[in-house]
């Protein structure tokens, strides 16, 4: 038991002198972005090279970072927060990111400084987006409710 008292104050002492914290043999920097609570569904674009990073935090909405992590910008587009919805980019056009919250679907046609709601899913509420590789204006939605989860469809890029 004094092992594992030892261990973690040496992990939340080294976390809180430095901002460091080594895990495996692995050393972690703390950069941000958050105030203390969880984060989820980090999304990294496929066309900027690593430099395009969306994660989405339960206290403060979604972050957006442009330079692989380095600082992060909230992001305040219209969505309450308490949202863990993942941010999906589209497959071959980099302008045009997606993310959901509850019954909406939510596109952005400039690289995410923006987003509309473009699709209502009725009673359900949405669980993820993807695209079709082949033919990005092709989605497909998970949706959920209760013991009910279909998949929806759309050919133009989520507005119907």
């Amino acid at each position: 038991m004094n092992r594992i008292a030892f261990l973690c104050i040496a992990l939340l002492a080294n976390s809180a002198i430095g901002g460091y914290e080594n895990v495996g043999g692995w050393r972690w920097e703390n950069i941000g972005p958050g105030g203390g609570g969880a984060m989820y569904a980090p999304s990294i674009s496929p066309h900027s090279g690593g430099r395009t990073v969306f994660i989405v935090g339960d206290m403060a909405n979604h972050y957006l970072s442009r330079n692989g992590g380095r600082t992060f910008s909230v992001m305040d587009f219209g969505l309450a927060s308490y949202t863990r919805n993942a941010v999906f980019f589209h497959p071959t056009d980099s302008l045009v990111v997606f993310t959901y919250k509850a019954r909406r679907i939510y596109r952005s046609l400039d690289g995410g400084r923006s987003f509309t709601a473009v699709a209502q899913a009725g009673a359900f509420d949405c669980s993820a987006i993807v695209a079709d590789p082949e033919e990005g204006n092709v989605l497909f939605a998970a949706m959920r409710r209760q013991a009910s989860t279909p998949i929806l469809q759309s050919y133009n890029w989520g507005n119907s």
